[in-house]
């Protein structure tokens, strides 16, 4: 189950996995072991290991366990929303995998259990999850993902009145799927649609002025098609004004970049942040016209259909249309008839068919990956500037239980 960190000044909120109901909170830091199959065609001579993070020898099935010491840098919260000791540590520990013959889907996976089960702020549960860092103004695109285009068109109806007549207008909406697709040599790969993604009859001339639709994502910005296993958005610093005719530069558009490992993806991020170019060894394009693209995630409303919010959305803004939930401070608390299960996460797991296993520690099923929310169970709480527990940001398949007689 997820409970929330307890207030403490100058500290982030932040979020624990605790495979067990009934913990009293504050929790000291404790030993954090999952448990996972096998991630590489033939074992490495070290395991990947960093100062946060490690692998370790498991048993059995599961091969591997995923290790959080006591004393990792993970357990260390200040008033930064993304410690950057805790991202170096874990880029650090993924590059290893990378570069250790990982089997296909070993990283993603890897990347998933982290955002899951690492003590994490707010803001680094999305940055883990879908490499999320609005400071610096980036995003990955991952399979499971859609992508919004908001359009807009340059209408010139004055030629000599009032210029401010001319500019871009809105011009429709239209959606993209990010996909996972297999490479001729079982490598998997990042792409956009799945039609085109399996064709193999079509090709696309690249542009360099800047794409239409989804289909230019296959001619990519001057270069030929290249099909990559990471994709990456970058916003840029300054977006040209709707009055101006727009830009062709990459830099002052929404950027879609494509790298081949982490490590290439890493360095074209340096790179963007310094000189606003990316390297050779990258591909990227954008979408003509002061184009608008925003990734959206699928989640729950009472384990039915699907609906998609924008990746950051939290669970008191997907509540709001429902109804009004307050910040509450010292002295209220929320009726008892808030379930545990108000937010559902998935998890991922490989254990025993009844739940969780640690050393001291048993979860069944039915608790796995829910939200406390019972001021009376650690459950809620008020943090500064008005943050507090239903400002947690929302993952793809989360399923919030809204009913009339709660």
């Amino acid at each position: 189950m997820y409970f929330f960190s307890t207030p403490v000044s100058g500290q982030q909120p932040y979020l624990m996995f605790i495979p067990g109901p009934g913990t009293s909170l504050p929790m000291p830091p404790f030993a954090i072991t999952v448990g996972l199959p096998n991630l590489f065609s033939s074992a490495p001579k070290n395991l990947p290991s960093s100062s946060v993070i490690s692998l370790t020898t498991g048993s059995g099935a599961l091969a591997y366990n995923l290790s959080v010491t006591t004393s990792s840098p993970a357990w260390n919260f200040d008033n930064t929303p993304i410690r950057s000791a805790v991202s170096t540590g874990i880029l650090q520990f993924l590059t290893q995998v990378e570069q250790a013959s990982p089997l296909p889907g070993a990283v993603p996976l890897l990347q998933q259990v982290i955002a899951q089960y690492l003590p994490l702020t707010f803001a680094e549960t999305l940055y883990y999850r879908y490499g999320s860092n609005p400071a610096m103004g980036y995003i990955d695109l991952q399979p499971g993902m859609r992508l919004r285009l908001d359009f807009e068109a340059f209408q010139q109806p004055n030629q000599k009145g009032a210029a401010l007549l001319n500019g871009f207008v809105g011009a429709g909406s239209s959606y993209i799927q990010v996909v996972e697709s297999i490479a001729s040599n079982g490598s998997l790969l990042t792409s956009f649609s799945p039609l085109l993604a399996m064709s193999t009859y079509m090709s696309v001339a690249p542009n360099s002025g800047g794409g239409a639709g989804a289909v230019d994502l296959y001619g990519i910005y001057g270069q030929p098609a290249t099909a990559s296993p990471y994709f990456r958005l970058f916003y840029p610093k300054s977006l040209s004004s709707a009055d101006s005719p727009g830009s062709t530069l990459i830099q002052n558009n929404i950027a879609v970049v494509g790298a081949s490992s982490l490590a290439s993806m890493d360095a074209a991020t340096t790179q963007y942040r310094d000189s606003q170019t990316f390297p050779s060894n990258v591909t990227a394009t954008f979408f003509r016209g002061r184009t608008m693209i925003t990734p959206e995630i699928p989640v729950f409303l009472n384990n039915n259909v699907p609906i998609w919010v924008e990746v950051g959305t939290t669970l008191r803004q997907a509540l709001r249309g429902y109804t009004y939930v307050p910040r509450l401070g010292p002295g209220f608390s929320f009726s008892t008839s808030w379930p545990n299960g108000l937010l559902q996460r998935w998890i991922q797991s490989f254990g025993p068919p009844q739940g969780w296993t640690y050393p001291g520690w048993v979860a069944p099923q039915p608790t796995q990956g829910r939200f406390s929310f019972n001021s009376g169970n650690n459950g809620y709480f008020l943090y500064s500037s008005n943050v507090d527990s239903f400002d947690v940001p929302l993952h793809g398949g989360d399923n919030i239980s809204v009913s009339l007689n709660q």
